[in-house]
């Protein structure tokens, strides 16, 4: 029986950062680490423009606290807050996003970890996906409550 062809490029093992090394683990197929890796790059373009808006909110923040502070008109402190917390948001949307597009061209650039690595994206886009998620049931829920007092208000006039 004839041994495998030997991979022409073989790609060393990058084991996960903080742990130790491992047995090898499943490897994914040239067309499989295809998907992984354009899922990767779309990961790095959006975490782009997140912080490209984190520091736009930031900015806008500054702008707030400045007119606040120099025109002693404190309620630019609401609007200030508000663009601190989506700067935050923002910066911490992309932060995550960037990590998952970081572990996902580990699986598919390197071998012996991709379920380590795979593991590590996945967790990275629960954390996104799961705040994503939040925003949209605070919204579904305010939704709701603006539309019953609209249909009170009207129906009780």
């Amino acid at each position: 029986m004839n041994p495998p062809p030997a991979d022409p490029a073989p790609i060393l093992p990058t084991p996960p950062a903080g742990g130790p090394a491992a047995q090898p683990e499943y490897e994914f197929t040239p067309g499989q680490n295809e998907v992984i890796d354009r899922l990767a790059r779309a990961l790095s373009w959006v975490g782009i423009p997140l912080i490209v808006l984190g520091v736009l909110y930031a900015i806008n923040s500054g702008v707030h606290f400045l007119k606040a502070g120099t025109d002693k008109n404190w309620a630019e402190l609401v609007p200030a807050g508000l663009a601190v917390l989506g700067a935050v948001f923002f910066f911490i949307l992309s932060s995550w996003l960037s990590k998952a597009a970081a572990a996902f061209d580990r699986v598919a650039h390197t071998r012996g970890y991709d379920v380590t690595h795979l593991m590590a994206g996945l967790g990275n886009l629960a954390r996104t996906f799961g705040v994503l998620a939040l925003l949209v049931q605070v919204y579904i829920v305010v939704a709701v409550i603006f539309l019953v007092t609209s249909l009170v208000l009207t129906f009780t006039r």
